[in-house]
């Protein structure tokens, strides 16, 4: 979903937020994910930031959306939230 002046392969805060609340996500949980702190993820969301790290937050993204589906299909339980050593960004 793309918004005017928005460059491809890009997302919005409110994309982030929409797919984050649907594969149920805390903002911790995507921030530890991604490696970033909870601030930028609200950041991000409410508009205040732009997301520097728009494959890894995608990736953390598709990564739960795909999991939800698969414990959806009765193959797994809830995701918990990812542990340090699988943090993608640099902070």
């Amino acid at each position: 979903m793309e918004t005017q002046g928005q460059r491809p392969g890009s997302l919005n805060g409110s994309e982030v937020r929409r797919r984050r609340i649907a594969i149920g996500w805390s903002r911790d949980q995507l921030a530890a994910y991604v490696g970033v702190p909870v601030k930028e993820v609200a950041d991000w969301e409410s508009g205040d930031s732009e997301i520097e790290f728009t494959v890894a937050v995608r990736f953390a993204l598709e990564d739960g959306e795909a999991h939800a589906v698969h414990s959806a299909n009765g193959n797994g339980g809830p995701r918990p939230a990812a542990p340090q050593e699988t943090r993608i960004g640099n902070r």
